[in-house]
C-alpha cells in the first residue's frame, strides 16, 4: 500500500479557510494505478473525511512519493514543486480548467523547454 496525500482544494470552497489536507492509502503500483485507486477510494460513500473534505475531484493536488500531480478531468498532471505551490493557493474555479489552461492564461508559468523534447516536435 502507499500513501497518496489529497490536497482539496475544493474544501476551500465550502467552510474551510484552506485546503484541507489528508491522506489516503492506495493500491502500491505504477503511479497512475495508485492515483486512480485513491480516486476511486475518495469517491465511495465512505470517504476518508466523510463530509469534512471533498472527495479528490478535478483541480486538486495529490502526492505522491513526493511529486505533485494536479488531478485532471482525465488523469493526473505532474507538477514542478514552483507550479503546485500556485495552484495549491488558487481557487478550485481555477484549478478545475486544467493545467493547459493555467498556462494559457499565465496563472502558472510554462515549463521551460529542454533539448530532450526536441526530438518530439
Amino acid at each position: 500500500m502507499k500513501i497518496v496525500t489529497v490536497i482539496s482544494v475544493w474544501s476551500q470552497q465550502g467552510r474551510a479557510a484552506a485546503p484541507v489536507h489528508y491522506d489516503v492509502l492506495a493500491t502500491d503500483g505504477y503511479p497512475s494505478v495508485t492515483l486512480e485507486d485513491a480516486f476511486a477510494i475518495t469517491n465511495i460513500d465512505g470517504r476518508p473525511m466523510g463530509r469534512q473534505a471533498c472527495a479528490i475531484t478535478t483541480g486538486d493536488v495529490v502526492i505522491l512519493d513526493g511529486q505533485h500531480y494536479l488531478v485532471e478531468d482525465r488523469g493526473f498532471h505532474p507538477l514542478t514543486d514552483a507550479e503546485a505551490k500556485t495552484i495549491i493557493q488558487l481557487s478550485a474555479l481555477q484549478t478545475c480548467r486544467g493545467y493547459a489552461w493555467l498556462v494559457q492564461n499565465h496563472v502558472i508559468l510554462s515549463p521551460p523547454f529542454s533539448l530532450s523534447q526536441a526530438h518530439e516536435f
